[in-house]
């Protein structure tokens, strides 16, 4: 298994480990469809230049992104994002699974679990969206086209 993450969110310090690969998997494609698709086609339609552009293509990308977002699919991901096998939080001296009785008690507010998801997603995905843009650099590269970060971290071997 992993090393773990260590991560502070307000007062409480949390141990985030990546998950197993299958349940890893199903996971990406469900964020990729709800949050990075609608992402990419706002910043697609919007284009970003520079400056003031810039701002505006991320409220679009925000915007977009959470359109379709319901308290259902909220739950949804808390329910599979927050995954006691994965997550510990720190009480005292112990590091306890993150069950959800024990996510009651810690009483974050809305910003601090969100925080919380995004690190979750951050431990597991990141690495993997990462590879994906420099995979896809490397696609446009071979056609021709001009990828728009010159950084790839995909290598073929």
């Amino acid at each position: 298994m992993s090393q773990p993450e260590e991560v502070v969110i307000g007062k409480h310090k949390f141990y985030i480990r990546r998950f197993p690969v299958r349940k890893a998997m199903r996971l990406s494609a469900d964020l990729s469809r709800d949050f990075l698709a609608p992402a990419a086609d706002a910043v697609a339609q919007r284009g970003i230049g520079g400056g003031s552009d810039v701002v505006q293509a991320l409220a679009a990308v925000t915007s977009r992104t959470f359109q379709n977002m319901s308290g259902d699919k909220i739950e949804w991901l808390m329910n599979n994002l927050l995954d006691p096998e994965c997550i510990s939080v720190l009480t005292g001296e112990t590091a306890r699974r993150l069950t959800p009785p024990e996510f009651d008690l810690l009483n974050l507010d809305v910003a601090e679990v969100y925080e919380l998801l995004a690190a979750v997603v951050r431990t597991n995905f990141l690495s993997l969206w990462e590879r994906a843009k420099g995979l896809f650099g490397r696609a446009n590269s071979l056609l021709g086209e001009q990828p728009a970060s010159s950084e790839t971290t995909f290598r073929m071997n």
